[in-house]
């Protein structure tokens, strides 16, 4: 297939699942084009089949604020015109989906899926907003398909937006398959399979103690195994694992025995 992939080029969480699945769709043999304003901050042209495509804005003195969404739209009716594209997968409703759907009705009769992912704050905040409620919802309701990354937030949608159309839910993914390739190597510090989260241990700086809340009913003060060297606090290190903590951080440890490869 021949897909367009629209999104924010920024480290959010919409731009990173965007690129992700852009490169993961190029790995696969389809044809990714990425459309933005900038170089998305994740993309790597590690494959052939992606491409990416940028939008301009153009700046002229009458226009206070640039119209971005018609620039956006102008974009992926260029795109679509002259690659062929089958569908375009917007991730962000504002402005993408307008953008794409208006992009769709000018590109007309030449066919062009419209596929919405919703991400959170392009429905919690800014799309509830009044400002820009009739817009998001219109861009919803005129999509080809909509995904949501959870169940709260399609709840959230079809609620504030009061949408009834079918909304499926995908969430967020990762590759295992990357983690896998980094815990192999020499450099990396792996726990050993008894090793998991399970209590709660923060060092307060302005004193020597520890303070620790168990996340459930578990064995008592036996978190206390992981001890603490009496030094000053910038120099303190973990008598198990060896390893420094942040003085503002919350440190997680198992109740017992918490050691480090």
């Amino acid at each position: 297939m021949r897909i367009g992939i629209s999104c924010y080029p920024t480290f959010g969480g919409s731009g990173i699942v965007a690129t992700e699945l852009a490169m993961a769709l190029a790995a696969d043999g389809d044809e990714v084009h990425v459309i933005s304003y900038a170089l998305p901050s994740r993309l790597s042209f590690i494959n052939a089949n992606l491409f990416y495509h940028e939008v301009v804005v153009p700046h002229y003195p009458l226009f206070e604020f640039p119209p971005y969404s018609l620039a956006l739209a102008t974009q992926i009716v260029e795109v679509a015109r002259h690659q062929r594209l089958d569908l375009i997968h917007v991730h962000y409703a504002v402005p993408n989906a307008v953008s794409a759907v208006l992009a769709r009705e000018i590109l007309a009769p030449q066919p062009l899926k419209v596929v919405t992912t919703l991400h959170g704050t392009d429905i919690t905040l800014v799309g509830n907003d009044p400002n820009y409620l009739e817009t998001t919802r219109f861009g919803i309701v005129k999509s080809d398909a909509v995904t949501a990354v959870s169940y709260a937030l399609r709840e959230a949608t079809q609620k504030q937006l009061g949408i009834s159309n079918h909304i499926e839910v995908i969430p967020n993914f990762i590759d295992p398959t990357r983690y896998d390739k980094a815990r192999a190597h020499p450099g990396a510090r792996r726990c050993r399979r008894d090793c998991f989260l399970s209590v709660m241990a923060r060092i307060d700086p302005r004193s020597n103690n520890t303070v620790a809340s168990a996340e459930s009913a578990t064995p008592s003060p036996s978190w206390a195994t992981c001890r603490w060297w009496k030094r000053s606090w910038w120099g303190r290190i973990c008598s198990c694992c060896r390893r420094r903590p942040s003085p503002s951080a919350w440190l997680h440890w198992r109740p017992w025995p918490a050691k480090c490869r």
